[in-house]
This record gives structure tokens, sequence and C-alpha cells, in this order.
């Protein structure tokens, strides 16, 4: 299958590369091959970092088949894998729970963790955040009444030490470790009348991108004493440090991108970090400048198209809630962590080292 050049190290070493420094060898490839270039991460991936090209990735091929490849262990029944009519009911079925969030419960949330966090010495925002966004999406979206189990659940499923420079496997050896993490909140779930195999992705997403923001916001705060930390600063934040690594789409048909002939069954994606920066839509692009502009220029922290992110408006309560809760804090390290892949999203490499005055 011919596909737009890129790198020809072998594909372990491409991935590597990638999971430790994503915009580096995005701009790196860029640079050398053009706006729409190949990378092996371990599969095949055309990223298409043309602006014009951005609308049409959205609207074409099936996403839900991207994504289950870069996350095997995702359910093709779950709004993550689904595709199609089934995920345009998915999504009506689950869209309720997102409306009229209830801001006073996740304030009061968050002043409970961030009591506990340490003072003086030096902690990792992002375990933190993590362990706030997944209890307030338990009693907020879920509506448990005890969350304490369902927090340890989560924690169970999700936790891997640090940020490991890989791809999820696709391997049955996985499969099997994953379903025993996930037993616990299987179990929780179903008895709580809740499709499982539906929601583990869902729940998985109400705690990674929203924490991911959270952190990124305190920690630019962190590195910017006395800075506004309004609408303004949040944004331009989420245009420097995505939570989601790149919107994917897998051609069900050849299409021709960007000049570009594709054969069906390439997966196509719009690396975030990359456009994000691109110089031409935000000069300057490496600074942080609050108050750009974000229609007509290649914006999408929350996704876009039909798939934009359904966990959107929580995620912004939470941002608009509990920024203005955090006490101040210092980046331990005078340089900025960069992001690093984490399975499909961007993290500060060492979570954001901070402390809390």
């Amino acid at each position: 299958m011919w596909l737009p050049a890129g790198p020809q190290l072998p594909a372990a070493v491409q991935t590597v590369a990638y999971h430790r420094d994503p915009l580096g060898v995005l701009r790196r490839a860029r640079a050398r091959y053009g706006p729409v270039f190949t990378l092996r991460v371990p599969d095949p991936i055309v990223f298409v970092a043309e602006l014009a090209a951005v609308e049409t990735v959205m609207h074409v091929g099936r996403a839900g088949e991207a994504r289950r490849g870069v996350l095997p262990l995702a359910s093709p029944r779950s709004l993550f894998g689904t595709d199609g009519e089934e995920h345009r009911a998915l999504r009506a079925e689950l869209e309720p729970r997102f409306r009229d969030i209830d801001a006073e419960a996740i304030a009061a949330l968050g002043r409970e963790h961030i009591a506990t966090w340490p003072r003086g010495v030096p902690f990792r925002l992002l375990p933190r955040m993590r362990g706030l966004a997944t209890e307030i999406f338990g009693r907020v979206i879920l509506g448990l009444p005890s969350s304490a189990a369902y927090v340890a659940a989560v924690r169970r499923m999700l936790r891997t030490p640090g940020n490991p420079p890989l791809a999820v496997p696709g391997d049955p050896l996985t499969e099997r470790v994953f379903r025993r993490r996930a037993a616990p909140l299987i179990r929780l779930l179903e008895d709580a009348g809740l499709d499982s195999d539906r929601w583990l992705v869902v729940i998985a997403a109400g705690q990674e991108p929203p924490a991911i923001a959270l952190t990124n916001v305190a920690y630019e705060l962190a590195r910017r004493p006395g800075q506004d930390p309004g609408e303004a600063f949040i944004a331009e934040v989420l245009r420097l440090r995505p939570s989601a690594s790149a919107v994917l789409r897998e051609l069900t048909s050849p299409a021709t991108i960007a000049g570009h002939a594709l054969p069906a069954g390439t997966t196509v994606a719009l690396p975030s970090a990359l456009l994000q920066r691109d110089p031409v839509a935000f000069p300057d692009p490496d600074a942080l400048r609050p108050g750009r502009p974000t229609e007509n220029v290649p914006y999408f922290p929350f996704g876009g198209g039909t798939r934009r992110c359904i966990g959107e408006p929580l995620a912004r309560a939470e941002l608009r809630t509990l920024i203005g809760l955090i006490p101040p804090l210092r980046a331990v390290h005078p340089r900025a962590e960069r992001m690093v892949v984490r399975g499909t999203v961007l993290v500060p490499h060492r979570s954001a080292l901070v402390t809390a005055r």
C-alpha cells in the first residue's frame, strides 16, 4: 500500500521516539517531508498538518475503527469504538447525562481534594487531578451515592507506573490483564444497572482528558505567578497543551487529501499539538498569549465534527469551577515539562511537578 513519505527507521524506534517527544518528532517530520507524512507508531498513520485539509479529515471515514487501532482494548460497542448510526444512537442516549452540570457539587469535591494536597514539598499534579476528576465523574455523571469504591476501581483499571513510551498493546495477554484489572469496576457498574461494555472507555475519558486539562492549566499558572486564570488563559493553555494527541479517521474508500491519493483502509490523523502550533494560524506559536482567536483556525482541544467530545460540558465546568480554588503553586523545574504520549493522550513528562505555598 503506497503512503506519503516518512521516516524509514524501524517502527519500534519511531514509536518510542514519538511517545517520548511527539511535538519534536512531528515538527521534524513536517520540516523534512512536508505537511503530509507517514509515521509507523507502530502501525502506519498518515499525519495531515495541512491547514486547508483539516475540515476534510474531520468529515471522512470511520473514527471508531481508527480509534480502536490505537486503543485495541476499546469495545466496538462503546462510544469510543462505534461508527455510523450505532454511534449516533449511543451518543443520543448518553448526552443527557452531560447537561445541567452541577457546579456546586464540583466545587465541594474540589475543596475536599485540594485540602489534602501537601504544602511546601514537591508533588505531582496529574495523579491528584486524576483522583478528583474520577470522583466528579462518579458523583456528577453516574450519580453514584458513594464514590470511594468507584475511585479505587477506576484507579485499579487505569493505573500504570509513569508514562511508558509505548503504544497500547493489542495482544490477548494484554486483553486478559486489562479485563482482570477492570473486574471490580465492571461489577460496580453492573450493580448500578450500567452497561460496562459501553461505559468503561467513557469513564476512562472522563478521567484522563479533564484531569490533563486541569493539570496543564494549573501547571502553566505555577510557571506564571500572578497570571489571570480566566477563560482566555484556559483556552490558550488548551491550544499549547491539548489533552488528546490527534483526531483519527480510517478511510472507508479512496480519498485525495492535501493532494495525496490515499487508499481505503488508511488511518489519517490530525495532530493536535502540531496543528495548534501552526505558525501561519498562530504567529509566534510557542508563546502563551491569552486572547488569541479560536475561530477559523485549527483549534480542536475537544475534537470536532460529529465526534466532538461528549464530555466537553463537564470538562469546561471543571475548569471554570476548580482553577480558582487551587492555592498558589510553583513549578519545581524552571524548564517547561515537555509533552509525552500516554496511550492516546498527551501529558507533562514529569506529571507536572509543583509545590503548593
